[in-house]
């Protein structure tokens, strides 16, 4: 079963970054990325998700 859950977690890692490097690759102006809001949005998403994860575990 933790082997499955493993999986599922590999695999939203693996979709999110292959979004940002489908958003990296069309954009039209590389160098006005701003990494650390790429990496704070990214962190951000990732606290929502373990809260609300969290929370429907209490149900």
């Amino acid at each position: 079963m933790m082997g499955c859950y493993f999986m599922n977690v590999i695999r939203g890692l693996l979709g999110i970054i292959f979004l940002f490097l489908i958003a990296f690759l069309f954009s039209n102006n590389k160098k006005r990325i701003r990494y650390q809001t790429v990496i704070l949005g990214f962190l951000l998403q990732f606290l929502f998700c373990l809260f609300s994860l969290e929370m429907a575990g209490e149900t």
